[in-house]
Protein backbone atom coordinates (compact mmCIF):
# COMPACT_ATOMS: atom_id res chain seq x y z
CA UNK A 1 0.00 0.00 0.00
CA UNK A 2 3.23 2.47 0.66
CA UNK A 3 4.44 1.31 -2.03
CA UNK A 4 1.55 2.24 -4.49
CA UNK A 5 0.75 5.64 -2.74
CA UNK A 6 4.54 6.31 -3.68
CA UNK A 7 4.07 5.84 -7.18
CA UNK A 8 0.68 7.72 -7.30
CA UNK A 9 2.22 10.68 -5.28
CA UNK A 10 4.94 10.83 -7.73
CA UNK A 11 2.87 10.44 -10.89
CA UNK A 12 1.00 13.10 -9.30
CA UNK A 13 4.23 15.29 -9.15
CA UNK A 14 4.63 14.79 -12.24
CA UNK A 15 1.79 15.80 -13.64
CA UNK A 16 1.85 19.15 -11.52
CA UNK A 17 5.39 20.04 -12.94
CA UNK A 18 4.06 19.36 -16.33
CA UNK A 19 1.27 21.80 -15.55
CA UNK A 20 3.48 24.59 -14.00
CA UNK A 21 3.97 27.58 -17.18
CA UNK A 22 6.40 29.83 -15.12
CA UNK A 23 9.51 27.69 -15.41
CA UNK A 24 8.76 28.44 -19.23
CA UNK A 25 9.08 32.64 -19.37
CA UNK A 26 12.97 33.32 -19.21
CA UNK A 27 13.65 30.95 -22.21
CA UNK A 28 10.50 32.53 -24.49
CA UNK A 29 11.34 35.95 -23.93
CA UNK A 30 15.06 34.98 -24.53
CA UNK A 31 13.44 33.91 -27.76
CA UNK A 32 11.22 36.72 -28.00
CA UNK A 33 13.66 39.16 -27.69
CA UNK A 34 15.57 37.97 -30.57
CA UNK A 35 13.60 37.89 -33.03
CA UNK A 36 12.04 41.25 -31.67
CA UNK A 37 15.65 42.72 -31.98
CA UNK A 38 16.15 41.32 -35.62
CA UNK A 39 12.73 42.86 -36.71
CA UNK A 40 13.75 45.75 -35.51
CA UNK A 41 16.90 45.69 -37.14
CA UNK A 42 15.52 44.63 -39.99
CA UNK A 43 13.21 47.62 -39.89
CA UNK A 44 15.81 50.17 -39.19
CA UNK A 45 18.35 49.01 -42.36
CA UNK A 46 15.32 48.76 -43.97
CA UNK A 47 14.82 52.33 -43.59
CA UNK A 48 18.23 53.72 -43.58
CA UNK A 49 17.77 51.90 -47.52
CA UNK A 50 15.03 53.59 -47.91
CA UNK A 51 16.74 56.67 -47.07
CA UNK A 52 19.81 55.92 -49.52
CA UNK A 53 17.56 55.16 -52.37
CA UNK A 54 15.93 58.46 -52.23
CA UNK A 55 18.78 60.65 -52.08
CA UNK A 56 20.46 58.26 -54.68
CA UNK A 57 17.08 59.17 -56.60
CA UNK A 58 17.53 62.63 -56.24
CA UNK A 59 21.45 63.23 -56.64
CA UNK A 60 20.69 61.34 -59.94
CA UNK A 61 18.26 63.38 -61.27
CA UNK A 62 19.50 66.19 -60.43
CA UNK A 63 23.27 65.54 -61.74
CA UNK A 64 21.28 64.57 -65.17
CA UNK A 65 20.10 68.14 -65.29
CA UNK A 66 23.94 69.43 -64.79
CA UNK A 67 25.48 66.97 -66.75
CA UNK A 68 22.55 67.98 -69.58
CA UNK A 69 22.84 71.65 -68.93
CA UNK A 70 27.19 71.54 -70.44
CA UNK A 71 27.40 68.09 -72.59
CA UNK A 72 28.16 70.36 -75.59
CA UNK A 73 31.41 71.39 -73.56
CA UNK A 74 32.01 68.71 -71.53
CA UNK A 75 32.45 65.28 -71.10
CA UNK A 76 28.49 63.62 -69.87
CA UNK A 77 29.93 60.91 -67.67
CA UNK A 78 32.76 62.90 -66.10
CA UNK A 79 30.30 66.19 -65.16
CA UNK A 80 27.36 63.39 -64.03
CA UNK A 81 29.73 61.98 -61.25
CA UNK A 82 30.90 64.82 -60.17
CA UNK A 83 27.44 66.46 -59.47
CA UNK A 84 26.26 63.23 -58.31
CA UNK A 85 29.03 62.29 -55.58
CA UNK A 86 28.84 66.41 -54.74
CA UNK A 87 24.80 65.45 -53.81
CA UNK A 88 25.30 62.16 -52.76
CA UNK A 89 28.15 62.78 -50.62
CA UNK A 90 28.28 59.11 -49.04
CA UNK A 91 25.07 59.51 -47.49
CA UNK A 92 24.54 57.22 -44.44
CA UNK A 93 27.67 55.64 -44.96
CA UNK A 94 26.69 54.41 -48.71
CA UNK A 95 28.85 54.06 -51.33
CA UNK A 96 28.34 55.28 -55.39
CA UNK A 97 30.21 52.13 -56.91
CA UNK A 98 28.72 52.24 -60.37
CA UNK A 99 27.21 55.45 -62.80
CA UNK A 100 26.62 55.31 -66.27
CA UNK A 101 25.13 57.69 -68.78
CA UNK A 102 24.43 57.65 -72.13
CA UNK A 103 23.11 60.09 -74.71
CA UNK A 104 21.22 59.37 -77.84
CA UNK A 105 22.32 60.34 -81.02
CA UNK A 106 21.44 64.14 -80.67
CA UNK A 107 21.90 64.41 -77.07
CA UNK A 108 18.00 64.94 -76.74
CA UNK A 109 17.36 61.89 -74.36
CA UNK A 110 20.00 61.31 -71.61
CA UNK A 111 19.52 57.78 -69.71
CA UNK A 112 21.37 57.19 -66.77
CA UNK A 113 21.31 54.94 -63.93
CA UNK A 114 23.82 54.58 -60.18
CA UNK A 115 24.67 52.13 -57.60
CA UNK A 116 25.05 52.62 -54.38
CA UNK A 117 26.37 49.83 -51.83
CA UNK A 118 25.21 50.51 -47.74
CA UNK A 119 26.50 48.69 -44.91
CA UNK A 120 23.91 47.30 -42.91
CA UNK A 121 24.28 47.46 -38.82
CA UNK A 122 21.07 45.18 -37.30
CA UNK A 123 21.25 43.07 -40.05
CA UNK A 124 24.82 41.97 -39.52
CA UNK A 125 23.40 39.38 -37.23
CA UNK A 126 21.54 37.29 -39.89
CA UNK A 127 24.93 37.10 -42.20
CA UNK A 128 23.76 40.61 -44.21
CA UNK A 129 26.93 43.13 -44.35
CA UNK A 130 25.86 45.03 -47.41
CA UNK A 131 22.55 46.14 -48.98
CA UNK A 132 22.58 47.38 -53.13
CA UNK A 133 20.74 50.30 -53.93
CA UNK A 134 19.94 51.21 -57.58
CA UNK A 135 18.71 54.34 -59.17
CA UNK A 136 17.49 55.31 -62.49
CA UNK A 137 16.11 58.44 -64.68
CA UNK A 138 15.95 59.75 -67.53
CA UNK A 139 16.71 63.47 -68.85
CA UNK A 140 14.79 65.10 -71.86
CA UNK A 141 17.26 68.09 -73.41
CA UNK A 142 14.51 69.80 -75.67
CA UNK A 143 13.56 73.18 -76.59
CA UNK A 144 9.83 73.84 -75.34
CA UNK A 145 9.13 77.14 -76.81
CA UNK A 146 12.15 79.49 -78.00
CA UNK A 147 12.20 82.86 -80.22
CA UNK A 148 15.79 83.70 -80.64
CA UNK A 149 17.44 86.43 -82.72
CA UNK A 150 21.30 86.20 -83.34
CA UNK A 151 22.40 89.67 -84.23
CA UNK A 152 26.27 89.81 -85.74
CA UNK A 153 28.54 92.31 -85.85
CA UNK A 154 30.68 92.48 -89.61
CA UNK A 155 32.23 95.37 -89.52
CA UNK A 156 35.44 94.37 -88.09
CA UNK A 157 36.90 92.99 -91.34
CA UNK A 158 38.59 89.89 -90.04
CA UNK A 159 39.03 86.46 -92.09
CA UNK A 160 34.74 84.64 -90.85
CA UNK A 161 35.54 81.62 -91.83
CA UNK A 162 35.83 80.08 -88.37
CA UNK A 163 33.47 82.70 -87.51
CA UNK A 164 30.80 81.27 -89.73
CA UNK A 165 31.61 77.80 -89.06
CA UNK A 166 31.29 78.36 -85.30
CA UNK A 167 27.67 80.38 -85.80
CA UNK A 168 26.72 77.39 -88.30
CA UNK A 169 27.06 74.65 -85.55
CA UNK A 170 25.52 76.80 -82.73
CA UNK A 171 22.33 77.04 -85.12
CA UNK A 172 22.72 73.12 -85.88
CA UNK A 173 22.51 72.41 -81.94
CA UNK A 174 19.44 74.68 -81.31
CA UNK A 175 17.83 72.43 -84.36
CA UNK A 176 19.08 69.38 -83.40
CA UNK A 177 17.52 69.79 -80.01
CA UNK A 178 14.39 70.67 -81.11
CA UNK A 179 14.12 68.25 -83.54
CA UNK A 180 10.75 65.75 -82.90
CA UNK A 181 8.74 68.79 -81.63
CA UNK A 182 6.91 70.89 -83.89
CA UNK A 183 7.17 74.78 -83.90
CA UNK A 184 8.81 75.21 -81.05
CA UNK A 185 11.94 76.69 -82.11
CA UNK A 186 12.28 80.46 -84.38
CA UNK A 187 15.52 82.13 -85.16
CA UNK A 188 16.43 85.53 -86.57
CA UNK A 189 20.12 86.81 -87.63
CA UNK A 190 20.57 90.23 -87.79
CA UNK A 191 23.75 90.95 -89.34
CA UNK A 192 25.12 94.88 -88.82
CA UNK A 193 27.48 97.55 -89.27
CA UNK A 194 27.16 100.92 -89.35
CA UNK A 195 23.31 100.57 -90.64
CA UNK A 196 21.34 97.34 -91.08
CA UNK A 197 19.42 95.84 -94.05
CA UNK A 198 15.58 95.04 -93.78
CA UNK A 199 15.16 93.51 -97.37
CA UNK A 200 14.01 95.23 -100.32
CA UNK A 201 10.41 94.00 -100.25
CA UNK A 202 9.36 96.23 -97.22
CA UNK A 203 9.10 98.76 -99.46
CA UNK A 204 5.64 99.78 -97.26
CA UNK A 205 8.21 100.58 -94.16
CA UNK A 206 9.59 103.68 -96.25
CA UNK A 207 8.98 107.49 -95.78
CA UNK A 208 7.69 108.02 -99.38
CA UNK A 209 9.37 111.58 -99.42
CA UNK A 210 12.45 110.29 -98.26
CA UNK A 211 15.65 111.33 -100.59
CA UNK A 212 16.36 108.22 -101.42
CA UNK A 213 13.26 107.59 -103.33
CA UNK A 214 14.11 111.13 -104.95
CA UNK A 215 17.41 109.77 -105.86
CA UNK A 216 15.56 106.90 -106.94
CA UNK A 217 14.09 108.59 -109.58
CA UNK A 218 16.88 109.70 -111.34
CA UNK A 219 18.73 106.18 -111.20
CA UNK A 220 21.23 107.17 -113.57
CA UNK A 221 23.03 109.05 -110.46
CA UNK A 222 24.82 105.94 -109.92
CA UNK A 223 27.35 104.37 -112.09
CA UNK A 224 27.98 102.91 -114.57
CA UNK A 225 24.07 104.22 -116.03
CA UNK A 226 21.93 101.26 -115.76
CA UNK A 227 23.52 99.52 -113.67
CA UNK A 228 23.26 98.61 -109.73
CA UNK A 229 21.04 101.74 -109.23
CA UNK A 230 18.20 100.28 -106.73
CA UNK A 231 17.91 100.14 -103.45
CA UNK A 232 19.85 97.49 -101.50
CA UNK A 233 17.54 97.36 -98.47
CA UNK A 234 19.71 99.30 -95.56
CA UNK A 235 18.03 102.15 -93.99
CA UNK A 236 19.14 104.95 -91.92
CA UNK A 237 18.35 105.28 -88.00
CA UNK A 238 15.14 106.81 -87.06
CA UNK A 239 16.25 109.99 -85.12
CA UNK A 240 12.67 111.45 -84.72
CA UNK A 241 12.36 109.86 -80.91
CA UNK A 242 11.12 106.15 -82.74
CA UNK A 243 14.59 104.98 -82.45
CA UNK A 244 15.14 103.74 -78.91
CA UNK A 245 11.56 102.11 -79.29
CA UNK A 246 10.24 98.81 -80.53
CA UNK A 247 7.73 101.19 -82.37
CA UNK A 248 6.14 99.30 -85.70
CA UNK A 249 6.45 101.19 -89.30
CA UNK A 250 2.82 102.85 -90.11
CA UNK A 251 1.97 105.32 -92.95
CA UNK A 252 -0.78 106.78 -90.10
CA UNK A 253 2.44 107.94 -88.33
CA UNK A 254 5.08 109.10 -90.73
CA UNK A 255 7.61 109.67 -87.97
CA UNK A 256 8.01 105.53 -87.12
CA UNK A 257 8.80 105.30 -90.96
CA UNK A 258 12.23 104.30 -92.40
CA UNK A 259 14.52 106.15 -94.71
CA UNK A 260 16.65 104.29 -97.77
CA UNK A 261 20.51 104.34 -96.76
CA UNK A 262 22.39 104.72 -100.27
CA UNK A 263 26.07 105.14 -99.47
CA UNK A 264 27.18 108.09 -100.77
CA UNK A 265 24.90 109.90 -100.20
CA UNK A 266 24.08 113.44 -102.25
CA UNK A 267 27.18 115.12 -100.70
CA UNK A 268 29.45 117.95 -101.68
CA UNK A 269 32.65 116.40 -102.87
CA UNK A 270 35.22 117.89 -100.12
CA UNK A 271 32.62 116.71 -97.16
CA UNK A 272 32.45 113.46 -99.16
CA UNK A 273 34.68 111.80 -101.63
CA UNK A 274 37.14 113.26 -103.46
CA UNK A 275 37.36 112.79 -107.57
CA UNK A 276 39.44 110.36 -108.75
CA UNK A 277 40.38 110.99 -112.36
CA UNK A 278 41.89 107.42 -113.86
CA UNK A 279 44.67 108.15 -116.42
CA UNK A 280 44.25 108.12 -120.31
CA UNK A 281 40.29 108.19 -119.57
CA UNK A 282 37.32 109.39 -121.55
CA UNK A 283 35.55 112.59 -120.83
CA UNK A 284 32.44 110.96 -119.82
CA UNK A 285 32.06 109.36 -116.44
CA UNK A 286 30.36 106.56 -118.09
CA UNK A 287 32.82 105.86 -120.11
CA UNK A 288 35.42 106.10 -117.19
CA UNK A 289 34.14 103.83 -114.95
CA UNK A 290 34.13 100.83 -118.10
CA UNK A 291 37.48 101.52 -119.99
CA UNK A 292 39.75 101.58 -116.61
CA UNK A 293 40.81 98.52 -115.52
CA UNK A 294 43.41 98.83 -112.81
CA UNK A 295 40.30 99.17 -110.03
CA UNK A 296 41.66 96.02 -108.18
CA UNK A 297 44.99 98.15 -107.30
CA UNK A 298 42.97 100.95 -105.50
CA UNK A 299 43.62 100.27 -101.95
CA UNK A 300 40.66 99.51 -99.58
CA UNK A 301 42.29 101.59 -96.28
CA UNK A 302 41.72 104.47 -99.08
CA UNK A 303 38.21 103.95 -99.25
CA UNK A 304 37.65 106.97 -97.96
CA UNK A 305 40.29 109.63 -99.09
CA UNK A 306 40.62 113.55 -99.08
CA UNK A 307 43.10 112.95 -101.69
CA UNK A 308 43.31 111.05 -104.71
CA UNK A 309 43.95 107.41 -104.42
CA UNK A 310 47.69 105.35 -104.93
CA UNK A 311 46.77 102.69 -107.58
CA UNK A 312 49.46 100.60 -106.51
CA UNK A 313 48.02 98.57 -103.79
CA UNK A 314 45.31 95.80 -103.44
CA UNK A 315 41.93 96.62 -103.00
CA UNK A 316 40.07 93.36 -101.19
CA UNK A 317 36.61 95.30 -100.87
CA UNK A 318 36.35 98.12 -103.41
CA UNK A 319 35.43 101.52 -103.33
CA UNK A 320 33.30 104.39 -104.22
CA UNK A 321 34.32 107.34 -106.18
CA UNK A 322 32.55 110.45 -106.28
CA UNK A 323 32.91 112.01 -109.84
CA UNK A 324 31.19 115.47 -109.22
CA UNK A 325 28.36 116.37 -111.04
CA UNK A 326 27.33 115.81 -114.26
CA UNK A 327 24.38 116.31 -117.39
CA UNK A 328 23.37 113.21 -117.25
CA UNK A 329 19.81 111.84 -119.23
CA UNK A 330 18.94 115.93 -119.87
CA UNK A 331 19.43 116.42 -115.86
CA UNK A 332 22.20 119.24 -114.94
CA UNK A 333 24.33 118.76 -111.95
CA UNK A 334 23.27 115.48 -111.05
CA UNK A 335 25.87 113.69 -108.61
CA UNK A 336 27.65 110.58 -110.19
CA UNK A 337 29.21 107.68 -108.60
CA UNK A 338 31.23 104.56 -109.73
CA UNK A 339 31.57 101.01 -107.68
CA UNK A 340 34.12 99.46 -109.45
CA UNK A 341 34.66 95.36 -108.02
CA UNK A 342 31.20 93.72 -106.66
CA UNK A 343 28.22 95.17 -108.41
CA UNK A 344 26.34 93.26 -105.36
CA UNK A 345 27.42 95.43 -102.27
CA UNK A 346 29.01 98.47 -104.33
CA UNK A 347 27.55 101.45 -106.07
CA UNK A 348 25.18 102.86 -103.97
CA UNK A 349 24.57 100.02 -101.57
CA UNK A 350 28.73 100.01 -100.80
CA UNK A 351 29.28 98.56 -97.24
CA UNK A 352 25.43 97.30 -96.65
CA UNK A 353 25.29 93.77 -95.03
CA UNK A 354 23.13 91.09 -95.66
CA UNK A 355 19.31 91.31 -95.24
CA UNK A 356 17.58 90.56 -91.80
CA UNK A 357 16.39 86.69 -91.46
CA UNK A 358 12.98 87.15 -89.85
CA UNK A 359 11.96 84.59 -87.55
CA UNK A 360 11.77 81.26 -88.83
CA UNK A 361 11.36 77.13 -88.03
CA UNK A 362 13.71 76.51 -91.62
CA UNK A 363 16.96 75.82 -90.63
CA UNK A 364 18.04 76.31 -94.22
CA UNK A 365 17.44 79.72 -94.70
CA UNK A 366 18.96 80.63 -90.96
CA UNK A 367 22.32 78.54 -92.31
CA UNK A 368 21.95 80.29 -95.68
CA UNK A 369 21.69 83.74 -93.71
CA UNK A 370 24.74 82.77 -91.57
CA UNK A 371 26.83 81.74 -94.80
CA UNK A 372 25.45 84.96 -96.55
CA UNK A 373 27.47 86.96 -93.66
CA UNK A 374 31.06 88.11 -95.04
CA UNK A 375 33.70 91.14 -94.39
CA UNK A 376 31.61 94.03 -94.67
CA UNK A 377 33.62 96.67 -92.76
CA UNK A 378 32.21 100.16 -91.84
CA UNK A 379 31.34 102.60 -89.21
CA UNK A 380 29.87 100.43 -86.15
CA UNK A 381 25.99 101.23 -84.57
CA UNK A 382 25.12 98.30 -82.17
CA UNK A 383 22.36 100.29 -80.84
CA UNK A 384 20.76 99.58 -84.37
CA UNK A 385 22.07 96.14 -84.77
CA UNK A 386 20.61 95.85 -81.16
CA UNK A 387 16.86 97.97 -82.09
CA UNK A 388 16.58 95.69 -85.04
CA UNK A 389 17.08 92.49 -83.37
CA UNK A 390 14.33 93.83 -80.51
CA UNK A 391 12.12 94.25 -83.57
CA UNK A 392 12.03 90.34 -84.91
CA UNK A 393 11.25 89.30 -81.14
CA UNK A 394 8.57 92.36 -80.35
CA UNK A 395 5.32 91.45 -80.54
CA UNK A 396 4.28 95.12 -81.43
CA UNK A 397 5.94 94.13 -85.31
CA UNK A 398 3.66 90.36 -85.37
CA UNK A 399 2.16 90.70 -88.63
CA UNK A 400 4.67 92.89 -90.19
CA UNK A 401 7.65 90.52 -91.16
CA UNK A 402 5.97 88.24 -93.50
CA UNK A 403 6.31 85.11 -94.11
CA UNK A 404 6.74 81.94 -91.69
CA UNK A 405 6.57 84.63 -89.05
CA UNK A 406 3.26 85.78 -90.61
CA UNK A 407 1.73 82.22 -91.02
CA UNK A 408 2.52 80.97 -87.02
CA UNK A 409 1.72 84.17 -85.47
CA UNK A 410 5.28 85.58 -84.67
CA UNK A 411 6.35 87.46 -82.80
CA UNK A 412 4.49 85.45 -79.76
CA UNK A 413 3.36 87.97 -77.09
CA UNK A 414 5.88 88.32 -74.12
CA UNK A 415 3.25 86.60 -71.62
CA UNK A 416 2.74 83.58 -73.78
CA UNK A 417 3.22 80.44 -71.36
CA UNK A 418 6.00 78.12 -72.19
CA UNK A 419 7.90 80.56 -75.01
CA UNK A 420 11.22 82.35 -74.09
CA UNK A 421 12.72 84.99 -75.92
CA UNK A 422 16.55 85.34 -76.28
CA UNK A 423 18.99 87.76 -77.96
CA UNK A 424 22.70 85.95 -78.69
CA UNK A 425 24.84 89.25 -79.50
CA UNK A 426 27.80 88.32 -81.16
CA UNK A 427 30.40 90.85 -81.38
CA UNK A 428 33.56 91.46 -82.95
CA UNK A 429 35.16 94.55 -82.51
CA UNK A 430 38.44 95.24 -80.19
CA UNK A 431 38.62 97.79 -77.33
CA UNK A 432 40.83 100.22 -79.97
CA UNK A 433 38.07 100.51 -82.52
CA UNK A 434 35.11 101.40 -80.04
CA UNK A 435 36.10 104.79 -81.21
CA UNK A 436 35.03 104.09 -84.94
CA UNK A 437 31.68 104.67 -84.15
CA UNK A 438 30.80 107.48 -86.02
CA UNK A 439 32.77 110.03 -88.16
CA UNK A 440 33.25 112.40 -90.92
CA UNK A 441 35.13 109.57 -93.51
CA UNK A 442 31.91 107.10 -93.75
CA UNK A 443 28.51 107.32 -94.35
CA UNK A 444 26.34 105.61 -91.28
CA UNK A 445 22.67 105.11 -90.55
CA UNK A 446 23.25 108.82 -88.89
CA UNK A 447 25.37 110.14 -91.65
CA UNK A 448 28.04 111.44 -91.30
CA UNK A 449 29.56 113.01 -88.24
CA UNK A 450 29.72 116.24 -89.54
CA UNK A 451 25.69 116.70 -89.97
CA UNK A 452 25.28 116.83 -86.35
CA UNK A 453 22.62 113.91 -86.20
CA UNK A 454 22.83 113.01 -82.86
CA UNK A 455 23.21 116.72 -81.62
CA UNK A 456 27.18 116.66 -81.56
CA UNK A 457 30.16 116.78 -84.32
CA UNK A 458 32.76 115.53 -81.60
CA UNK A 459 33.78 112.13 -82.19
CA UNK A 460 33.78 110.81 -78.62
CA UNK A 461 30.62 112.18 -77.50
CA UNK A 462 29.25 110.72 -80.61
CA UNK A 463 30.49 107.47 -78.98
CA UNK A 464 28.90 107.72 -75.99
CA UNK A 465 25.47 108.76 -77.51
CA UNK A 466 25.57 105.37 -79.60
CA UNK A 467 26.80 103.12 -76.50
CA UNK A 468 24.01 105.34 -74.60
CA UNK A 469 21.38 104.02 -77.06
CA UNK A 470 22.67 100.84 -76.89
CA UNK A 471 22.27 100.32 -73.25
CA UNK A 472 18.72 102.02 -73.01
CA UNK A 473 17.44 99.14 -76.07
CA UNK A 474 19.29 96.50 -74.27
CA UNK A 475 17.10 97.70 -70.63
CA UNK A 476 14.17 97.80 -72.81
CA UNK A 477 14.61 94.10 -73.77
CA UNK A 478 15.35 92.79 -70.19
CA UNK A 479 12.51 94.92 -69.27
CA UNK A 480 10.25 92.62 -71.06
CA UNK A 481 11.77 89.39 -69.95
CA UNK A 482 14.41 88.55 -73.44
CA UNK A 483 17.62 86.93 -72.25
CA UNK A 484 20.37 88.32 -73.87
CA UNK A 485 23.79 86.56 -74.17
CA UNK A 486 26.93 88.85 -75.49
CA UNK A 487 29.92 86.57 -76.88
CA UNK A 488 32.12 89.50 -78.07
CA UNK A 489 36.19 89.53 -79.20
CA UNK A 490 39.03 90.62 -76.21
CA UNK A 491 41.71 92.22 -77.61
CA UNK A 492 43.89 91.13 -74.22
CA UNK A 493 41.73 88.09 -73.17
CA UNK A 494 40.02 90.05 -70.27
CA UNK A 495 36.46 92.28 -69.88
CA UNK A 496 39.37 94.90 -70.21
CA UNK A 497 38.48 94.07 -74.18
CA UNK A 498 34.96 94.83 -73.83
CA UNK A 499 32.81 97.83 -73.43
CA UNK A 500 30.86 98.32 -70.13
CA UNK A 501 27.91 98.57 -72.38
CA UNK A 502 27.99 94.78 -73.29
CA UNK A 503 28.59 93.51 -70.34
CA UNK A 504 25.52 95.81 -69.08
CA UNK A 505 23.50 94.34 -71.59
CA UNK A 506 23.95 90.72 -70.65
CA UNK A 507 20.95 89.35 -68.59
CA UNK A 508 23.52 88.07 -65.90
CA UNK A 509 27.56 88.17 -65.81
CA UNK A 510 27.42 84.19 -66.56
CA UNK A 511 25.40 85.41 -70.09
CA UNK A 512 29.01 87.18 -70.86
CA UNK A 513 31.27 85.44 -72.80
CA UNK A 514 34.87 86.21 -74.72
CA UNK A 515 37.11 85.57 -76.89
CA UNK A 516 40.98 86.27 -78.07
CA UNK A 517 43.14 86.86 -81.30
CA UNK A 518 42.39 83.47 -83.07
CA UNK A 519 41.16 81.59 -79.97
CA UNK A 520 38.23 79.69 -81.71
CA UNK A 521 37.93 77.45 -79.64
CA UNK A 522 37.09 79.41 -76.88
CA UNK A 523 34.76 81.26 -79.40
CA UNK A 524 32.98 77.48 -80.16
CA UNK A 525 32.77 76.77 -76.74
CA UNK A 526 30.84 79.70 -75.67
CA UNK A 527 28.20 79.40 -78.22
CA UNK A 528 27.83 75.73 -77.12
CA UNK A 529 27.55 76.92 -73.29
CA UNK A 530 24.58 79.37 -74.90
CA UNK A 531 23.33 76.61 -76.49
CA UNK A 532 22.84 74.34 -73.61
CA UNK A 533 21.87 77.36 -71.41
CA UNK A 534 18.67 77.66 -73.74
CA UNK A 535 17.59 73.97 -73.76
CA UNK A 536 15.03 73.29 -71.80
CA UNK A 537 16.00 70.13 -69.51
CA UNK A 538 13.08 68.32 -67.27
CA UNK A 539 13.37 64.97 -65.79
CA UNK A 540 11.29 62.85 -68.21
CA UNK A 541 11.59 59.01 -66.08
Amino acid sequence: MKHGSFVWHLFRLIRKFIRVESGMTLPLLAGSMVIATSMVGLAIDVARMQLVQSKLQFSLDAAGLAGGSTVSTADLTTEVNKYLYVNFNNYLGATVTNVVATPNSTTTLITLTATATLPTTFMQVLGISTITVNANSQVTRQIAGLEVTVVIDVSYGDDLTDFKAGLLNFIQTLFSTAAGVSDNLYVAVVPFNQTVNIGTGNTAWMDPNSDANVLAANPEGWGPPGNNSGWGGCVMARTNGEGLIDDPPSAANPSTLFEEDFYPPDTPASLALKQYQPPNSPQTPAYEYNDYTNWTTIYNANQQTDGLMNPAILNDYGVNLWYGTFNIGGVPNTPYYASPLNTENQGPNFMCPPPIQPLTNNETDVLNTINSVDVIQGDWSPDQGLEWGWNTLSPRWQGLWGGVANANGLPLAYSTPGWNKAVVWVEGITYAEFNNVLDNNIYSDYGYLWQNTLGTTDAGTAMNDIMNNAQQVCNSMLANNIYIYVLGYSANNSYGGLMPVMQNCATAQNYTFWFGPGDWNAFDTALNSIADSLVNLRVSK
